[in-house]
């Protein structure tokens, strides 16, 4: 190939074996730099239990040392992932636009993405590629459109075969199933992916009939172990002696969409002869997404903390190999006798036994003595490895005796969830990832109708409807951790009781879900409704459309929104003719609703917790003023308990005016003597003709 053609870019002929050559490089640089050593070491300790068989092993040429393994190096990997995974990620879909259809959409976006992470079972595949991470370093996450899954769509118009609707698929691939350009700065910056999946033979033969005859002489994933390692052995999988394996190794190549290759890349292939696809990318982007809280600068290989925990578990093992060894060997008490002492074994064997003959009596020997050092050594080796890891012993649920207060605690446990931050970091960026790419794989590939199980009221499952067109506006998902303190009783039911102070809490049912599972949906879910009904609205009014208001709308809440379209320098032009429709569509709307609130039945609004209309309500006493009478209130008459002086006709007092009506102001005083103003009497019925 010329070196001004790049490889990538070349037809499938010549691209392949380089694409080929590319995976055959990676795995040479996995054994030259002892990676594939590293992880499989960090997967012998981590498993031993299983390893094991829980049993303790025999080593030494004669069998005489007994090897125990303290698994201190699993405890803290799963103590790392409970950490980062127990909190179960809250996802939301943002929109592009601030509109109504593209708020409403994303509450279908949102039901989407928990189908997929529900139903399609992308939580699990978010927890295994965290713990890749965590032990191996690096954990990738890969989400493709398989368009022969799903529900029936419709009848093939050629063939008449039921065509599938297409869904969703997941895959976890570890750092040894991941080949990338490891000349390249960073994993970031690499421009290809090659992934490698085990797929079984007579599927991929029954998918692509017209290459059965090739896919048959495929190596099975046994037969090229040497060459391309995985993780797990074939020592270890394959202890019945059974060297065929229905498994095979197919290959996807992808490279970015750039300048080079504008429309990207995507090949899937099986050996350097076999493709079985070649064509630009069809997703927006490699699905392809990494999950890796550090990484070795300068490479494209992810760090491991647990990997500086390696080396002191196999110090712990040897260490408590030795005394399991001594005491195995020596448990049992030997006696020492002087030579021809003349004891015999039947004499010292039981108990109560009168000992007769020679003269130094016999003696036991003490060999089961193991030097303070050792036991000095075991809980070093113990505390290094859970300060490497973070994980301290409070975590662990054994605190340390200092540690006296659950302040002095809570410090402890808080220092270890900043230690794993950028783990969890990581965790929740690959799953804000693959969200996305879920839901941009539903907008391009899902033009058919799908049913999805929702959790409604009273976790009743409902059906909701949706296609591409549905979530056509929502951009991107982002991913919100959960208040650890939901996670317990005490937790919520604080959460419940501050909700109900608020008085957010309107029905029994929300209070008892609120503390059972923590969620707030129930409670935020019909506010939400409405504030986007009232933006739609707006959105119409702003246009001067006419709008029509409902008795039932919060007609305070709903006023005080439509005021602001007149917010603008164009709705306030009154001489313009947009402006003045919408000054007029707005006026009338509001209007409509002023109307609506005075005539809508008390009980309706209080029922809807809506407040009556301002002129319905009780105007505040002024200051001084005569409270009602009885207990509480003040005695009758004015402040001083004085009698009041009569009222005037038409004012406070007059029973037509009513018990609310307003008092009437005090009159100026004469500047010379100080007394006040006499008001002007009214006139007498008749005095004036």
């Amino acid at each position: 190939m010329a070196r001004d053609t790049y490889w990538c870019a070349a037809p499938l002929s010549e691209a392949l074996p380089e694409i080929d050559t590319r995976v055959e490089r990676y795995y040479e640089t996995l054994r030259s730099k002892r990676l594939i050593d590293l992880w499989r070491n960090a997967w012998w300790l981590a498993f031993s239990g299983g390893r094991t068989g829980g049993n303790l092993g025999v080593n030494g040429e004669a069998g005489e040392l007994t090897t125990i393994e303290m698994n201190e190096l699993g405890n803290l990997y799963q103590h790392i992932l409970n950490l980062i995974t127990a909190q179960r990620p809250e996802f939301e879909c943002m929109a592009a636009n601030t509109d109504h259809r593209s708020q409403s959409q994303t509450m279908v976006g949102n039901a989407v993405v928990e189908y997929a992470h529900r139903d399609r079972d992308l939580e699990t595949y978010l927890q295994r590629a965290a713990g890749y991470m965590c032990l191996y370093g690096e954990g990738w996450l890969s989400p493709v459109w398989n368009a022969t899954a799903g529900p029936d769509y419709r009848p093939d118009p050629v063939t008449g075969a039921i065509v599938k609707a297409g869904d969703v698929e997941y895959a976890t691939f570890g750092p040894w199933d991941v080949a990338r350009d490891t000349l390249a700065e960073s994993a970031s910056t690499s421009s290809w992916f090659i992934t490698r999946d085990w797929k079984i033979r007579f599927d991929v033969m029954a998918r692509y009939p017209e290459l059965a005859d090739q896919i048959a002489c495929v190596p099975s994933k046994f037969d090229t172990e040497d060459q391309r390692p995985r993780l797990v052995s074939r020592q270890w999988t394959q202890a019945t002696g059974v060297d065929n394996n229905d498994e095979i190794p197919v290959y996807t190549f992808m490279h970015r969409k750039s300048d080079a290759i504008p429309d990207g890349r995507l090949v899937v292939f099986l050996t350097p002869e076999i493709a079985l696809y070649d064509g630009p990318l069809p997703y927006r982007d490699i699905p392809l997404y990494r999950m890796s809280a550090l990484d070795i600068d300068g490479t494209t290989t992810g760090y491991a903390t647990l990997w500086d925990v390696l080396a002191p578990q196999q110090a712990l093992n040897a260490v408590a190999s030795t005394v399991a060894s001594n005491q195995a060997a020596f448990g049992i008490q030997n006696v020492w006798t002087p030579a021809n002492a003349q004891y015999s074994w039947r004499s010292l064997r039981g108990g109560l036994n009168l000992v007769e003959g020679g003269t130094v009596p016999p003696q036991p020997l003490n060999l089961l003595s193991t030097k303070p050092e050792t036991f000095q050594l075991w809980d070093l080796l113990i505390k290094a490895m859970e300060r490497y890891s973070g994980i301290n012993s409070t975590v662990r649920g054994d605190p340390a005796t200092s540690l006296k207060s659950g302040a002095a605690l809570a410090l402890v446990y808080s220092q270890t969830i900043q230690f794993i931050a950028l783990t969890q970091k990581a965790y929740l960026k690959a799953a804000e990832k693959t969200a996305t790419a879920t839901l941009h794989d539903y907008q391009d590939f899902g033009q058919a109708k799908r049913a999805l199980a929702i959790a409604g009221e009273n976790a009743r499952p409902y059906s909701l409807e949706f296609s591409s067109e549905d979530i056509s506006d929502i951009d991107r998902v982002i991913v919100k951790v959960a208040n650890p303190l939901t996670g317990t009783i005490a937790g919520r039911y604080n959460l419940a009781e501050m909700m109900l102070q608020a008085g957010l809490l309107k029905d029994p049912r929300q209070l008892i879900e609120v503390v059972t599972t923590g969620r707030i949906q129930s409670v935020t879910e019909a506010p939400l409704r409405e504030r986007m009904n009232v933006r739609n609205e707006n959105e119409k009014l702003s246009r001067g459309e006419p709008v029509r208001a409902l008795f039932l709308d919060n007609h305070l809440l709903h006023i005080q929104e439509h005021a602001t379209t007149l917010a603008s320098p164009e709705a306030r032009d009154e001489a313009s003719q947009e402006g003045s429709r919408i000054g007029m569509a707005v006026q009338d709307h509001i209007q409509q609703h002023i109307e609506l609130w005075k005539t809508t039945d008390p009980d309706i609004l209080a029922a809807l917790n809506i407040p009556p209309p301002p002129s319905m309500m009780q105007p505040p006493m002024p200051p001084g003023a005569d409270g009602p009478p009885g207990p509480g209130g003040p005695p009758p008459g004015g402040p001083s308990g004085k009698p009041l002086p009569a009222p005037l006709p038409g004012m406070a007092g007059n029973p037509a005016m009513g018990l609310n009506a307003p008092a009437m102001p005090e009159m100026p005083r004469n500047p010379i003597t100080g007394a006040r103003v006499t008001p002007p009497m009214a006139p007498a019925p008749g005095a004036l003709g």
